[in-house]
């Protein structure tokens, strides 16, 4: 009978995990996501205005030009995706987007369209809704700091074209899902990055006057507006200069204060 007592004991703990027993309970997932902090700054000018480099001509632009002269690659960089006609998220768009951890949807008519922006690796993200933006503009390029977001709604065309305005660059709390600032209009109609606590962006069209624009990352204010030769298309950085790919020259302007205080949202 001794013999048999340890049997009988592992045949009832089997039996009772065929009954039904129910396995460890998983811990369940977390439901926070906190916010991104917008803090007030001193905003000072982010670059030297004076060009510490210009490069002109075809021979240039046909050049990787994402290289300084002493071969440092740049940390970030970003092209222009010159939006459509159609409310739509383009494979451009779409790749970038999915780089930052971002779904984005659209929906709408020709010239009502509204964006959905969301956090896939973020808890508990709340959905931020961007529009109906204004007529023939279109979700053209995003960055993206920890739980803040900054979108640009371009149009491609003339300032006179657009009576609703338009070409604005538009901050959001990926947490809370709550739209921050939106800037003036025809600030950005080119590249978007941020550099430390600004997010560089630029505007110029054809006839009408190009710039670079520093905006304060927090409040959205213009803190620094640098003329252009023409439209910017691409910008990089390097540790020590911003880069400004245009249509028809490359230029370098120095920073005047590092690029690595982390704007809103924290460090990605």
């Amino acid at each position: 009978m001794r013999r048999l007592r340890p049997l009988l004991a592992l045949l009832a703990a089997l039996l009772a995990g065929a009954c039904g027993s129910a396995p460890p309970a998983r811990a369940p997932a977390p439901s926070s996501c906190e916010p991104a902090e917008w803090p007030a700054t001193d905003a000072t000018p982010l670059l030297d205005p004076a060009p510490v480099s210009e490069l002109r001509g075809e021979r240039w632009i046909a050049l990787d030009w994402r290289w300084d002269e002493v071969g440092v690659a740049p940390l970030r960089q970003a092209a222009v995706n010159r939006p459509g006609d159609e409310c739509a998220v383009d494979a451009v768009l779409g790749r970038q987007a999915a780089a930052l951890d971002l779904a984005v949807t659209a929906t709408g008519r020709t010239d009502d369209c509204t964006y959905v922006l969301r956090a896939t690796d973020l808890p508990a993200a709340a959905p931020v809704t961007l529009g109906p933006v204004p007529p023939h503009n279109r979700l053209a390029a995003l960055a993206r700091r920890g739980a803040a977001v900054w979108a640009a709604l371009q149009a491609n065309g003339y300032a006179r074209d657009l009576p609703a305005g338009g070409n604005v660059v538009v901050a959001a709390d990926l947490c809370t899902g709550v739209v921050r600032w939106s800037s003036g209009d025809l600030t950005s109609n080119g590249p978007l990055m941020t550099v430390g606590d600004a997010v560089v962006t630029a505007y110029g069209f054809t006839a009408e006057p190009d710039h670079l624009y520093v905006l304060d990352a927090a409040s959205g204010a213009v803190v620094q507006s640098v003329p252009l030769p023409s439209a910017a298309e691409a910008l990089a950085l390097t540790r020590d200069r911003l880069w400004v790919k245009t249509y028809d020259a490359v230029l370098s302007f120095r920073l005047l204060r590092p690029a690595s205080a982390p704007p809103p949202g924290r460090s990605r």
